[in-house]
């Protein structure tokens, strides 16, 4: 089953990609993103983990940006975006 939930941050929502597996869950993992951001793509590793039984979560980490999804041969648009990542 998938879902896009979003989550409280200090100041801005954070959209999350979620994958669940049938009843059995045997795990998780965190699918991180790209420069591109959660892409197609991504949500797709997210939900082939789901037939080994993990529950995964792809979190929009340019959630502060507006949570872009570019192309990949996008590079211009992508750096400046990777550019903003930081501990916060």
């Amino acid at each position: 089953m998938m879902a896009r939930i979003e989550v409280k941050t200090s100041d801005v929502a954070m959209t999350l990609h979620i994958a669940r597996p049938g009843a059995d869950i045997r795990g998780g993992v965190v699918v991180v993103q790209e420069a591109f951001g959660v892409t197609s793509y991504i949500e797709s590793i997210c939900d082939r983990l789901t037939t080994e039984g993990r529950l995964a979560v792809a979190p929009a980490l340019f959630h502060r940006q507006g949570s872009p999804v570019l192309s990949y041969d996008d590079f211009k648009s992508a750096m400046p975006l990777v550019k903003t990542l930081g501990a916060a």
